[in-house]
């Protein structure tokens, strides 16, 4: 069996592993890790929590943000050039 997880290594994954985008191998050494690390786990529900909330507010939201729209016009004419 391999080396367990440190809290570093799990932290680095966190984001992939709510995402679903971690290997099989990887997946069961994270949960194995979070079934026994009461500080990683709490920081894995705080981070599911923030990112179901942030998924729910976009999928609630029909239209960007002014300021995002904004944003994107400015970074894309930079991109293309004038005109």
């Amino acid at each position: 069996m391999a080396e367990p997880m440190t809290c570093a290594q799990v932290f680095e994954r966190m984001s992939d592993y709510l995402d679903g985008e971690l290997t099989a191998p990887e997946r069961l050494a994270v949960e194995a890790h979070l079934k026994g690390c009461e500080a990683c786990a709490a920081t894995n529900g705080e981070l599911k929590a923030t990112v179901e909330a942030l998924r729910s507010h976009l999928r609630a939201s029909n239209e960007a943000p002014a300021a995002l729209k904004d944003r994107l016009k400015t970074l894309l004419v930079g991109v293309r050039g004038p005109g």
